[in-house]
């Protein structure tokens, strides 16, 4: 029977085609073939022995927990009981010798595709046969061993093979002989010939040896299995990978990320990524100063933040180490870092997770926020948690989020006296009390929206691009002198690009700017008083990848 497939590389038909377009298409296609595949150079034939001399020779494409699944010298897919099997031998002929296999539902048929000059192809199509920590082996429809990258999956199809696959270059069978325990077996031990002969090189002479060698190649069938069944679940293979990075840049005109006691400029940031493979365990370690993506502003922030993403999943979580380093009241905002009618947020830590199907992701994070509101010589300084929800979508072309957070700030409630106190504890409570009657009733609500499009404009330069919008409503009432009352709003709109430029794969820079709108109103019963003004914040950071 006729193959009626079409090969993964279909160079024969390129081939016979010689105008000047398709020559360019071979070319590449060409290119990508020896760049993302490796031919496999030992591909290993196995004889299974079940009882004496009877030995089965050929290819495992499947090992599940009870049965092996061999592709014999005929062309047909055995299944052979794993305890049947009494001794293995490996024999590296480097070539499949076998001339078809015929169609068959003991054993699925894999296609892979992969990212070449930007554009999804197929990469190949067949059975896996072996596989090490990253390369996989396969043999394929065109029976050929092929060795990728388990780097270069971008996509993986599992199904039924519904038709006969034809080899169409089978090297004549050589002598197998016989593992020195079966030499009796070996017909052809004392005969010349000029067919080739091979000898085992491999021996699995004991059950534990059989059990260790079937399980390494199960793991492997079983890696394919979860890569397919998990690919639902990942926008893209990789969402991190496995690198290491070190960031150092400088900042000016920093509303948020920096104050007066807080530095975002040179100080370096090491970003940490690691990827167990496509559609597997992924997680990124950030330490030191970097943008926050789904924060409530868009500057560099100091920072020890960790992301993962496994499965359905994902989680984060970060911190602003500084507070701990120069503590809260360094920390807070000072009253002459802000304008005499201002405010200023910033996350000092998160928690967030979310859950991801095919390309969109939904997260809930908790924040906490510290913010400070002037309005001439009115300031106050607090934190407050937002409740921040999002909503991505992304795939091999670019990244779009949709982030809302909103929250607000009150005096505690006075819980009052409690029964069975002492007279001391009595005392203590009545000077809190006091303390609690000094600090005027006040009410803040803070709301705000960002759009983020993170996007590869070629190989060298890649964009992201933010949009965010905040709304701060501030209102105080009279603390017990009778002073203190004032009402305080603001919008601010901040426009902000990173533009990231790749020199090669050690180095690449990265250049800030961000355009903020700001609409400020307030009043303290006796006057009023508004105003609008702009900021440029420009910036730039050198990248170092090892």
């Amino acid at each position: 029977m006729k193959n009626q497939i079409k090969t993964v590389f279909p160079l024969q038909l390129l081939l016979n085609l010689s105008s000047k377009p398709m020559k360019l298409k071979i070319f590449l296609v060409v290119s990508c073939f020896f760049w993302l595949i490796q031919p496999g150079q030992a591909l290993q034939i196995y004889g299974v022995y079940k009882t004496d001399c009877q030995r089965e020779v050929g290819i495992f494409l499947g090992v599940d927990d009870v049965n092996v699944q061999l592709l014999n010298l005929d062309g047909q897919v055995q299944e052979i009981p794993r305890f049947n099997i009494n001794y293995i031998a490996q024999y590296p002929v480097g070539k499949p010798l076998v001339a078809q296999i015929l169609k068959q539902d003991k054993v699925p048929i894999i296609s892979i595709q992969t990212i070449f000059d930007n554009k999804v192809v197929k990469l190949l199509k067949g059975w896996m046969v072996d596989h090490s920590e990253n390369k996989i082996s396969f043999l394929t429809i065109e029976g050929v061993e092929t060795v990728i990258d388990v780097n270069h999956i971008w996509d993986i199809d599992i199904s039924l093979q519904n038709q006969d696959y034809q080899f169409p270059i089978v090297t004549a069978v050589p002598q197998l002989v016989h593992a020195y325990p079966y030499r009796e077996c070996n017909k052809y031990s004392n005969q010349k010939s000029e067919i080739w002969t091979v000898y085992p090189q491999v021996l699995h002479p004991d059950h534990l040896s059989i059990k260790k060698e079937l399980d390494r190649l199960q793991k492997g069938y079983q890696m394919l299995d979860t890569f397919y069944a998990d690919k639902v679940f990942y926008p893209v293979p990789q969402v991190y990978k496995n690198s290491t990075a070190i960031t150092i840049g400088a900042y000016l005109n920093s509303r948020y990320g920096a104050s007066k006691y807080r530095n975002s400029s040179f100080i370096p940031a090491v970003v940490s990524e690691y990827s167990e493979g496509p559609y597997g365990f992924q997680r990124i370690w950030i330490t030191g100063t970097n943008p926050l993506e789904g924060s409530v502003h868009e500057e560099p922030q100091t920072q020890i933040s960790y992301k993962m993403k496994s499965d359905f999943i994902h989680f984060s979580v970060n911190y602003d180490m500084t507070r701990m380093l120069i503590g809260d009241e360094k920390y807070h905002w000072q009253d002459e870092e802000l304008n005499s009618l201002d405010d200023r947020w910033n996350e000092t830590g998160h928690i967030g997770f979310g859950f991801d199907y095919l390309n969109y992701t939904i997260d809930v994070a908790l924040l906490n926020t510290q913010y400070a509101v002037r309005y001439h010589e009115h300031f106050v300084n607090k934190a407050t948690m937002l409740l921040r929800f999002g909503l991505s979508f992304q795939n091999r072309f670019f990244k779009t989020s949709l982030y809302y957070g909103s929250g607000t700030s009150e005096k505690d409630e006075y819980r009052g006296d409690r029964d069975g106190d002492s007279p001391e504890e009595q005392a203590y409570l009545d000077a809190l009390y006091l303390e609690y009657q000094k600090e005027p009733e006040y009410k803040g609500v803070f709301k705000y929206y960002r759009f983020n499009l993170e996007t590869d404009l070629n190989n060298d330069l890649n964009l992201f691009y933010s949009l965010l919008i905040r709304n701060t409503d501030f209102t105080t009432e009279e603390n017990i002198d009778g002073e203190g009352m004032f009402d305080y709003q603001s919008t601010s709109i901040t426009n902000s690009v990173y533009l990231n430029y790749v020199f090669n794969y050690e180095t690449n820079m990265t250049l800030f700017t961000a355009y903020e709108m700001i609409d400020q109103e307030g009043d303290d019963f006796d006057s009023s008083d508004s105003d609008k003004f702009n900021i440029i914040k420009i910036g730039t950071s050198i990248v170092l990848t090892f």
